[in-house]
């Protein structure tokens, strides 16, 4: 009988396969328990490389989340290894995060979304819902998507620069590209900030190495931002408590946290 080793804190899969696997729940995947495994069913805790998967007969990663970083894509195409992710899964509770966040900074800052520009960085599964969120709301929306415009010029999205200048609130919600034309990796650096409006909000729900920690301290000691929203951190869990200090709230990557993106990832 084939082996699976599943994350334990995938939601509703307790039962499903063991008709036809041996299914091995564990709480932290190590390379002993994925050695006999012919599959894994994972999260973003577990970095799936060549540490954790030499010598394996692991020919198939399926991740319960959108992102995939934690997994060396690299070494599995040369191992023979399938993935597959839940892309999309968790996007409508990130975009009713969103919702609850911008209905927070009205009351906080006492204005109408009709008297704002919301400027969305990537306009994929989440960025989209956003986009029509912000829409339906009354913000005027702009995006930048540097991918889709090379495929779909017509779409009208703007470089980032014009981006930053003309957004009172920047949400980001790219992918972690850390090499090639659309790198991602601190992205959100000093001369990001800089070219934001003076006084324009910060919003990150993507991931946190998009940003540059030190020069996003700087901007909120500058006072160059009003606020500054993060669910998304570098070296998580590990995270800066000075700038956890700064913001004017944060969440522990949470925002896709539903009961409904949990059930979809699985």
């Amino acid at each position: 009988m084939k082996k699976i080793v599943i994350d334990e804190n995938i939601p509703f899969l307790r039962g499903l396969l063991e008709p036809w696997f041996e299914v091995v729940y564990s709480a932290e995947i190590t390379a002993e328990q994925v050695r006999d495994a012919e599959a894994l069913l994972i999260r973003t805790r577990t970095r799936c490389d060549e540490k954790l998967l030499a010598g394996s007969r692991v020919r198939f990663i399926g991740t319960a989340t959108i992102g995939f970083d934690h997994i060396d894509t690299v070494y599995c195409h040369a191992h023979g290894i399938e993935i597959a992710t839940a892309a999309g899964c968790n996007a409508r509770a990130v975009m009713q995060y969103m919702a609850s966040v911008l209905v927070h900074l009205s009351r906080r800052q006492n204005w109408k979304p009709e008297e704002k520009t919301l400027g969305i960085l990537g306009l994929g599964h989440v960025g989209s819902l956003v986009d029509q969120l912000g829409r339906a709301c009354g913000f005027r929306v702009i995006g930048c998507d540097p991918p889709k415009m090379r495929h779909n010029p017509l779409l009208g999205y703007l470089p980032l620069h014009e981006l930053l200048e003309q957004a009172d609130i920047v949400s980001c919600h790219v992918p972690l590209n850390r090499a090639g034309i659309d790198r991602t990796l601190e992205m959100a650096d000093r001369r990001f900030f800089e070219r934001m409006k003076p006084g324009a909000v910060f919003i990150n729900t993507s991931r946190g190495e998009i940003v540059s920690d030190e020069a996003l301290k700087e901007a909120i000691r500058n006072q160059r931002l009003s606020d500054v929203v993060l669910d998304v951190w570098n070296h998580e869990p590990h995270i800066d408590p000075q700038l956890a200090a700064m913001t004017t709230f944060g969440t522990l990557h949470i925002a896709g946290y539903s009961v409904q993106g949990k059930a979809k990832g699985s």
